[in-house]
């Protein structure tokens, strides 16, 4: 549990970094707080039984958080979301979140969605499925919007996609190929293949003498005339 706080740190950084920066002036940052928390909650859950409600409970929290709307008014919720959603195709970013609170209210569910994602990845100890959400999810915001210190956030989260691919493993040596070492045989094993071997060489001996009319024992002995 600790650890996986503690590897969901960095990646949630990079992911309120990114989307955020798409709202101006930025969404608050309680908020983002809010909803990260939320993202974090059901991959601490080590039990299965519980992660499925607990997830459709933050997620509620957070669709009321974002869009202030309950989940049992689905239609006014999903009415937000799509207006907020299509003002993308129509408004210049970095938009005015004071103007446009439906596009915050996507903005801070992209940021729900992509932490959750991430963070259940590092529950289930799947580096590779970490770091590629992290990666998709970090450089959606990037296509929107360029500035001037997207070199410097490709490199932060590039640090960040490492983090996870050696932190969520343990170690490097568990990317290397293993490399299997042949058994040395045991001195019974040794001795049982020599006797195996020694008893067909004397049957293949018994068989050839008897064919050729020799004596089969060792210890006979040709009859001088």
């Amino acid at each position: 549990m600790v650890r996986t706080a503690a590897l969901f740190a960095a990646p949630a950084a990079v992911l309120a970094w990114s989307w955020l920066r798409l709202g101006n002036p930025h969404a608050s940052s309680s908020k983002a707080l809010w909803l990260i928390a939320l993202a974090l909650v059901p991959c601490l859950l080590a039990c299965g039984r519980w992660r499925v409600p607990v997830l459709v409970a933050s997620a509620a929290l957070a669709l009321h958080a974002a869009f202030g709307v309950w989940l049992m008014h689905p239609l006014r919720l999903f009415e937000r979301f799509g207006r907020g959603f299509l003002e993308f195709y129509d408004v210049k970013l970095p938009f005015s979140s004071t103007a446009h609170p439906r596009m915050e209210g996507v903005i801070l569910i992209a940021l729900f969605a992509s932490c959750l994602l991430v963070g259940l990845a590092i529950a289930a100890r799947r580096p590779i499925v970490a770091a590629a959400t992290l990666l998709v999810a970090a450089g959606w915001p990037a296509t929107l919007l360029t500035g001037p210190d997207d070199l410097r956030r490709g490199a932060v989260l590039l640090a960040v996609v490492l983090s996870l691919v050696f932190g969520v493993t343990g170690s490097i040596a568990s990317f290397r190929p293993s490399r299997r070492r042949p058994r040395r045989r045991s001195r019974a094993a040794r001795f049982s293949a020599g006797r195996a071997g020694t008893s067909t060489t004397g049957r293949r001996n018994q068989s050839v003498s008897s064919t050729c009319g020799l004596p089969t024992s060792a210890g006979s002995t040709f009859r001088r005339r």
